[in-house]
Parts: C-alpha cells; structure tokens; sequence
C-alpha cells in the first residue's frame, strides 16, 4: 500500500509582536498549544516529509521569523512534556531530530498570501501537486484566512488542486476567537 505523501506549514507570526510567546509558543498555564507546538504535534502525529516555517516578515536577534520559530521551538522541545499534557511520552530527541531533518525554512514573504505563493516551488513539481495534502497551522482567528487565501491562491488564481487542511493552534493572536474573524470580499 502507497503511503501518501503529507506536507506541513507553520505560519509565523510577527516576533515584535507582545503577545508572540502566548501566540506561537503557547499558554503554557493553561496548556494551551500555540502554533509551534500544534505544528509540532501534528508533524509528531502525521509524519510529513516535509516542514516548512515561515515568514520574513520581521526579524530578531539576527533570524527572520520562519528561523526564529523554528530554532526556538528546537531549543525547547525538550520542555514540551512538562507544559503540554498532549507530548507526555513523546521522545523529545527523537522528535527534535525529525524535525531538523524535515524542516525548511521560508524568510522572503511578508504576509500570508505571500507566504503561499513561496510555498509553491516546494509543493510542486512540474505544475502538479508533490503531497496528498499540505497541513497548515496558524492561529485560530486567522485559519479562516489561511484557508480561503489558500484555495484562492493555489486553486483559482494558478489552478493547482493542492487539498489542503488548516489546523487552529489553541491561542489567537490579539486575544481574538475564530469568531470574531471578519473576512471580506472585493467586489469588482
């Protein structure tokens, strides 16, 4: 039996940002997965050959967001145990090494769309999807963006079916719930 291929996107989120910690890493009194964590789960869960962090959009200590994310959640991987009840029996090294070997890292877009668009080049192989699905994790009040921009993006503007699924990490970004997300449409 064929194993069909997965991907995975992380989305990044602005590391100037106050509440980047509680927004990428987590509520960790709570227990509350933010997007790295999610990220990480589902990749631990679902095996996908291929990890992709992004954005470019702001920089710190020298890394643009996709880097930063990345080396922070490696650098604390080993502490997910203890903060989310969801990686108890999970072999920190183990999942610290897949993640290394599967990820790569996006840092030339500056938002959401653009992050979808650089995305393509790795998802594809000559104008046909490479994975059954592509997996991507962002917040929950921004995954209704996520995937609308994505079936616009990848389906009607460059007519790729790549299937996609969105995963909500547990925390939003400015405290806002997946319901007060407003998505417009332009009317031409």
């Amino acid at each position: 039996m064929e194993t069909k291929r997965t991907a995975l996107i992380i989305h990044g989120y602005g590391l100037n940002e106050s509440d980047w910690h509680r927004v990428v890493w987590g509520n960790t009194e709570h227990g509350l997965l933010g997007r790295a964590p999610m990220g990480i789960l589902i990749a631990h869960r679902r095996k996908p050959e291929l990890i992709i962090w992004n954005t470019g959009a702001t920089e710190l200590e020298g890394m643009f967001e996709g880097k930063y994310t990345l080396e922070y959640a490696l650098e604390h991987v080993p502490e997910l145990q203890n903060q989310f009840h969801e990686f108890q029996n999970i072999d920190a090294r183990e999942l610290a090494a897949y993640l290394r070997l599967v990820s790569i890292i996006e840092t030339k877009s500056r938002r959401t769309t653009e992050s979808l668009i650089e995305a393509i080049p790795y998802l594809t192989q000559d104008g046909r999807p490479r994975y059954a699905e592509v997996m991507q994790v962002t917040s929950k009040n921004h995954a209704p963006r996520v995937l609308r921009d994505s079936i616009d993006i990848w389906w009607e503007q460059r007519g790729l079916m790549i299937t996609t699924s969105v995963y909500p990490a547990q925390t939003g970004y400015h405290s806002g719930t997946a319901g007060a997300t407003q998505i417009t449409d332009s009317i031409s």
